[in-house]
């Protein structure tokens, strides 16, 4: 919070300024007992990682809305990590990195409610998928009517490139929520060229403007293609 206060001081009306990335739930009961530790109890101790997945998510609201009426007070819109302001409401990245070692009963079990209360009170919600593992949940994740949109990072070495991942884009697509690619800009024309712009936003390092505007007139040429 020292931070933030901080960052408002400094940044003014320039910048903008969001808060922290907060992981209730699974991630925050991951960094509490370490990996092998948490699948441990899962298997042998159920009923008290239940309690602790509770415990690990009883305060996110409370700490959210600390940090949402320090920065909306400042007349900053709600941002996060993520820089997609929000004015006049509450963005928010939930995400479960842990779920990549459960099934997806043990996410439905374990995950699922949590996930409903992060979300309910925010006006936008972007879950944050990252890599394979966490797909086995996006049915699961999907069935929450207040995430519209899934942020996918496809991660490193055998899941590069995206053109494997394609099917699965195409699934969140049709189920009419936003879908943001992490996409390498060497594979942005076989991209565009197999995938529809329906319900896709596209997330793409530079490293110059001039790259940044060549890339934005390919896209809003593509925006217009008939949809697949």
């Amino acid at each position: 919070m020292e931070l933030t206060e901080v960052g408002l001081q400094k940044c003014g009306d320039q910048f903008l300024v969001g808060y922290p990335d907060l992981h209730p739930g699974l991630d925050c009961a991951l960094a509490w007992r370490g990996t092998n530790d948490l699948c441990m109890d899962l298997m042998l101790d159920r009923e008290n990682a239940q309690k602790l997945f509770n415990l690990a998510s009883e305060h996110f609201l409370d700490v959210y809305d600390d940090f949402h009426n320090v920065l909306s007070a400042a007349g900053q819109p709600s941002c996060t990590w993520m820089n997609l302001p929000i004015p006049n409401g509450r963005m928010h990245i939930p995400s479960a990195d842990f779920s990549f070692l459960i099934s997806p009963d043990d996410y439905i079990e374990f995950g699922l409610p949590g996930l409903k209360e992060e979300v309910k009170t925010m006006t936008q919600n972007i879950f944050h998928v990252d890599g394979k593992g966490v797909t086995n949940h996006i049915y699961a994740i999907l069935s929450v009517p207040d995430v519209q949109c899934i942020q996918w990072v496809q991660g490193m070495a055998d899941d590069y490139p995206i053109m494997q991942h394609l099917d699965f884009i195409r699934y969140v697509q049709s189920r009419n929520q936003g879908i943001i690619v992490d996409l390498a800009k060497e594979d942005l024309d076989e991209y565009m060229e197999k995938m529809s712009p329906k319900n896709n936003f596209l997330w793409i390092a530079t490293e110059s403007e001039e790259e940044e505007f060549a890339i934005m007139k390919k896209v809003e040429k593509w925006s217009r293609k008939t949809m697949i």
